[in-house]
């Protein structure tokens, strides 16, 4: 038997010759919630049983969106071209303007209202969807699309063509105690499960970036 929602049965024809019989059927398969198989036996009469378990809410994170950090930036709206997502316009509003706006904030909200619980977030360049020859995507063949093709970067290191993430330097608000780890930064829930970290995209038009995060570091980290 597997499967939700199966219903198998079977018998013995050589049990004291009554053709016994018995019915295993599966119900709720669904994280956090009661996982039963019933049995009805026929032999001399019928009767039925059943056992039952709670399947475990594997701990993850129920969402992942991005938050403007100053509130006279432009809207992080849907991106209307090719490769659909979130887009963001990160460079001066006013040509004589001092005010960095490549910085936005990634907020993962943790599937239970639990503080203290570490978020493992992790930047990627991925590939340039609206083209896959150069000058726009060099690195593409017929059949492979590869990331790693932003044109800019943060900080003028190759890295930071997947953007960079930010822990807050020495003596500044960490709210989330965030702190780096082998691929990324992790940052710490809050008491509504809140996990943010700010993340720093680069000025080059048309660059993609993709975030991830979990509670998991191996499953980030690989």
């Amino acid at each position: 038997m597997s499967g939700p929602n199966v219903s198998t049965s079977g018998s013995n024809s050589n049990c004291n010759g009554t053709n016994p019989g018995v019915t295993l059927t599966s119900t709720s398969y669904l994280a956090n919630s009661q996982y039963c198989v019933a049995g009805t036996h026929s032999f001399n009469g019928s009767c039925a049983t059943s056992v039952c378990l709670t399947t475990p809410n594997t701990p993850r994170l129920s969402s992942l969106e991005y938050e403007l950090i100053l509130t006279d930036d432009l809207t992080i709206d849907t991106n209307p071209n090719i490769g659909g997502g979130k887009r963001i316009f990160p460079d001066k509003k006013i040509p004589t303007e001092t005010v960095d706006r490549r910085k936005i904030r990634v907020k993962a909200q943790y599937f239970q209202p639990v503080a203290g619980i570490r978020v493992y977030f992790r930047s990627f360049d991925v590939d340039d969807p609206s083209a896959d020859a150069a000058p726009i995507d060099t690195n593409d063949t017929p059949t492979v699309k590869t990331g790693d093709d932003n044109n800019g970067t943060v900080d003028g290191t190759p890295p930071t063509k997947a953007g960079k993430l930010i822990v807050p330097a020495t003596g500044q608000p960490n709210p989330y105690n965030c702190q780096a780890f082998s691929n990324g930064v992790s940052c710490e829930t809050d008491s509504s499960g809140i996990a943010k970290v700010d993340f720093i995209v680069t000025q080059q038009p048309g660059d993609n970036f993709s975030v991830v995060a979990g509670p998991n570091e191996p499953y980030v980290s690989s």
